[in-house]
């Protein structure tokens, strides 16, 4: 861990639980305890439509609703079928995710951040004299996890080796980029998850 691994946002990739295996190991959890269950014999039949049928039989007989409530409930069922085999080919690719990290290539190929940053051939946004009124970095915050300006802000004040040093010892502490972070938005206390 160090300095490369802080990513061209300012993101610390040592602290992020795509890199880290958080996700992938907590999806090969949930696949052994969805198998275990036998999920897969019983869940798919208790969304197909025969189970839809009996549902609304059941509330007819039970509940006396109209023909009106009885059509929207069906077509509320039906906007809410669980596909299980998709579900389980999704948990299967979380299973095998696995994020080097953006400067060797992981994070998202697509992402403007690391392409602003290359274009510029700077190290990363805290070394641009443009970040505090950056678009790029404005709209990328507003979707973020983890407090993208501040992280900037601590690389810039005491420097790459301190920021990575200080991050990780919030690593060995448990600490993740998201998860010990409000969801979409600024942190109100970086040690301790809500």
């Amino acid at each position: 861990m160090g300095k490369e691994d802080i990513a061209y946002c300012g993101l610390y990739c040592g602290t992020c639980g795509l890199k880290v295996g958080l996700i992938r190991d907590r999806a090969k959890k949930l696949k052994e305890v969805v198998e275990a269950y036998k999920f897969e014999e019983w869940v798919p039949d208790f969304f197909e439509e025969a189970g839809t049928q009996l549902v609304l039989d059941q509330a007819i007989m039970a509940s006396g609703y109209s023909e009106e409530d009885l059509a929207a409930l069906k077509e509320e069922m039906e906007k809410s079928k669980f596909d299980f085999a998709q579900f389980m080919a999704g948990l299967e690719w979380f299973t095998k995710v696995d994020c080097p990290g953006c400067l060797e290539e992981g994070g998202s190929p697509l992402c403007q951040v690391r392409r602003c940053v290359m274009s510029r051939e700077i190290r990363g946004c805290w070394e641009c004299e443009k970040v505090e009124e950056c678009l790029t970095v404005k709209k990328f915050e507003e979707r973020s996890a983890y407090a993208v300006r501040e992280n900037l802000n601590d690389i810039r004040k005491s420097g790459e080796e301190a920021y990575a040093k200080k991050m990780d010892k919030k690593k060995a502490a448990g600490f993740d980029n998201v998860l010990d972070r409000k969801p979409f938005g600024p942190a109100k206390d970086a040690n301790k998850r809500e």
